[in-house]
């Protein structure tokens, strides 16, 4: 595929058809931390639920978190987290036990190359859940997000950006969910969910990635895209490979230099691989070569796959 537990008044957690939301009330800020001033330091003093505020300002910090906190910032064009030392991310979320953090308004970037190296912007490791909402992570020297072990992640009206590889990469058993984001200009994959992970992708764009737009493999035990505009990506708009279980509703998907929906597989891609998953959907806009905005190869390969633009759908099941 290559190529291809915090505190009741700041934080509420509800279990939503298996689906963990949390919600983040905008109270008070019992700690506010002032430029020049060091975030890690806040954060450790806090006690668990604390919500962390940050005014306009930018942190040269690589934070760690790994305790139950709300990191709030004033708006991602007004208070950045840039990381300062090479080969590490800017935030790392990490816990052997489950704990929730969420962090607002933040741009979260600067992660730089050095060996070993964990360059991304955030990593979220071990049974941690972040809630990221209104944030933009850009401009790191290889994942924008990277979400390992059984980690979960919600992103809410984020910007993954330039990023040198995927905007957002997912590995382990991690489960995702991106709600009204926008995923662009990132030098590789866009979405690059390479795991057994749930994930569900609902009213975004990703656009402009340098590879796939979307590549989903390995046993995915189901990846939900709904009502996206999928774009001027370099490969395929969305490719699905190995045992992956995806299903495509409404979305708009043009403009990408291969097809618009492809399986990893002969002749759909370049390997010997074969696709054993299942690749459901309906009611999506995906234009070929001979339309305007078509897709630079197809707008789906293999030609099976047409039922994704009818409205009673269908689905291509080879488990």
């Amino acid at each position: 595929m290559s190529r291809l537990r915090l505190h009741r008044r700041p934080v509420l957690a509800l279990l939503l058809g298996g689906t963990l939301v949390v919600a983040v009330a905008q109270g008070p800020c019992p700690i506010t931390v002032r430029p020049g001033s060091s975030v890690q330091a806040a954060v450790d003093a806090a006690r668990p639920g604390t919500v962390v505020c940050l005014p306009p300002g930018t942190w040269q910090e690589n934070l760690v978190l790994s305790k139950p906190v709300v990191l709030r910032g004033s708006g991602p064009d007004q208070t950045a987290i840039l990381a300062r030392e090479p080969g590490l991310p800017a935030i790392r979320v990490s816990s052997a036990v489950p704990i929730e953090v969420a962090v607002e308004g933040l741009t979260v970037g600067g992660s730089r190359f050095a060996h070993p190296y964990e360059n991304h912007g955030i990593l979220v490791q071990g049974r941690a859940y972040l809630a990221l909402t209104d944030c933009a992570v850009e401009g790191n020297e290889w994942h924008g997000i990277l979400i390992e072990d059984e980690a979960q992640v919600v992103l809410t009206r984020c910007r993954l950006s330039g990023n040198r590889v995927y905007g957002l990469a997912a590995d382990g058993g991690a489960r995702v969910t991106l709600k009204e984001c926008t995923v662009e200009g990132n030098g590789s994959h866009g979405l690059g969910l390479l795991a057994p992970c749930p994930v569900t992708i609902e009213g975004s764009a990703v656009r402009r990635n340098g590879s796939h737009g979307i590549a989903v493999a390995g046993n995915s035990p189901k990846a939900t895209i709904s009502g996206c505009a999928i774009e001027g990506n370099g490969w395929c708009g969305v490719q699905v490979g190995g045992s992956a279980q995806v299903e495509l509703v409404g979305n708009l998907i043009r403009g990408n230099g291969e097809y618009g929906v492809a399986l990893y597989e002969p002749p759909c891609g370049a390997t010997d691989a074969r696709f054993e998953g299942r690749l459901s959907g309906a009611r999506n806009t995906i234009p070929g070569p001979g339309s305007a905005g078509g897709n630079g190869l197809g707008a789906f390969c293999p030609p099976e796959l047409r039922f994704l633009l009818t409205e009673a759908g269908g689905a291509l099941d080879r488990r």
